[in-house]
């Protein structure tokens, strides 16, 4: 998906300046998921963390900083970005802002924000770097990959909130 990668590295970069806007040089935006895997389909969402000083993990029961650094990171956004929706209920673990990207070819891409490079003590994007090392070993999977995840989105269900495997999931598959 030709067309997507550029669209994402397009919204990589406009969220990555806005939060350097947001939050100062030390902000960092890194993709995860399955961009990162290289087993992203043509409409699929950029997955992308702010790491940012000041701007650490959740606490058990509190995710208001997280929150409150979306809100910010949000308010530095340009025009392309559209917010579609806002996952900031107190009980989401992660809360999330979900975008629409309208790239410079008018590509829309889903851009997904969460805060934190950690996910219970796991780095987030780890495991993505190692099933595309994987992939690279082994290309005719990713066909294979592909089709079981086009499936899971005819049929849907490919949306983790919802309480079906996430992408990572149905790739391990």
């Amino acid at each position: 998906p030709v067309d997507f990668d550029a669209a994402a590295r397009e919204a990589l970069a406009d969220v990555a300046a806005a939060a350097v806007r947001a939050f100062g040089p030390g902000a960092e935006v890194l993709p995860f998921g399955s961009f990162v895997q290289g087993a992203h389909l043509p409409n699929s969402d950029l997955d992308v963390c702010l790491r940012a000083p000041g701007v650490g993990a959740a606490a058990r029961r509190d995710n208001g900083r997280q929150v409150l650094a979306l809100r910010q990171l949000s308010r530095e956004l340009p025009e392309r970005f559209e917010v579609a929706e806002r996952r900031f209920a107190r009980h989401i673990r992660v809360p999330i802002i979900i975008l629409r990207y309208t790239s410079s070819s008018g590509r829309v891409v889903e851009t997904d924000v969460s805060v934190g490079a950690t996910f219970n003590g796991a780095e987030k994007g780890y495991a993505d770097r190692l099933v595309r090392r994987l992939l690279a070993r082994a290309p005719s999977a990713l066909a294979l990959v592909r089709l079981v995840k086009h499936w899971a989105r005819a049929e849907h269900l490919n949306k983790a909130f919802d309480g079906f495997l996430n992408s990572l999931g149905w790739t391990l598959l």
